[in-house]
């Protein structure tokens, strides 16, 4: 079939069919659209509906809403694939969405997930485990079948607990790694903060403090409660003691009902000693 210009066909048309023709057209073997210096089209119309097109051009083939004039599903030449992402450079990625959520839905009780893969071989990924107690979303090892991470619906996170339930806010185990590091990549202080409704307590390193270590009231380490230096020297209530030759600092009075204290050297005074004897 050979048509130069415009062309009207009444009925059906059957392109290699041999036979008979159900549909306006149809077309066994493969059809090319050529247009040397134009996008190439094909148009989708509907009355009462919007207008949509499959087009081509130098860059890109491409989904096109043309009633709302957007192009809504985009392959590059390199083959990168947006959803929304319009005309342009755009998208970036091989997988480029922008403009909206991106949903992975399966049947009730089944996992879902998305892994990366590398040279044909599943490495880490994200697996919603539906079914499972809690409906967590795992951070996955798929090469060694292990949960690395665990977040369920309640807002719980466990690091290396694996598909326990998690009864913490935040629970970590380990069988080799025996230590939790604040790690802060600058000379500045490193902090952890308690806080309820009523008070709010503060440890770390105080930098300004010679690195010590210190647990404070309140949000900072300003409001020193106790305080270790790194040369061994330990303060309570105080902070002042860095020059002195000592190693206890108290910065009030010490009081007990019963035996306080006990030294197996001596006792130096820089002041007074008070004992009172409430009886």
């Amino acid at each position: 079939l050979e048509v130069d210009g415009g062309a009207q066909i009444v009925g059906s048309l059957g392109v290699g069919t041999g036979g008979s023709v159900t549909d306006k057209l149809e077309v066994v073997g493969a059809v090319r659209i050529s247009n040397l210096s134009a996008d190439k089209k094909i148009h989708f119309l509907r009355t009462g509906g919007n207008e949509f097109s499959f087009e081509h051009d130098t860059s890109s083939f491409y989904l096109y809403n043309r009633t709302s004039t957007t192009e809504l599903f985009t392959i590059l030449n390199n083959g990168n694939i947006g959803i929304g992402t319009g005309s342009g450079t755009d998208p970036a990625a091989r997988l480029h969405v922008k403009g909206g959520d991106a949903i992975v839905e399966n049947g009730s009780g089944m996992a879902s997930g998305l892994r990366f893969r590398e040279n044909g071989t599943d490495m880490l990924g994200l697996k919603y485990q539906g079914g499972v107690s809690g409906n967590p979303l795992d951070i996955y090892n798929f090469q060694a079948d292990t949960i690395l991470v665990r977040i369920d619906e309640n807002g719980k996170v466990g690091i290396g607990t694996g598909s326990s339930a998690l009864s913490q806010i935040l629970e970590i185990k380990s069988s080799s790694q025996t230590k939790l590091l604040l790690n802060r990549n600058a000379a500045n202080d490193v902090e952890l903060e308690f806080k309820n409704t009523e008070q709010s307590w503060t440890t770390g390193i105080d930098r300004s403090n010679s690195n010590a270590y210190t647990i404070s009231t309140g949000t900072s380490l300003g409001n020193v409660g106790l305080r270790v230096h790194t040369d061994g020297k330990v303060g309570i209530g105080t902070g002042s003691f860095e020059n002195s030759t000592g190693k206890l600092f108290v910065g009030a009075e010490i009081m007990g009902s019963a035996a306080i204290a006990q030294f197996n050297g001596f006792i130096r005074l820089t002041q007074g000693l008070y004992i009172s004897d409430a009886s």
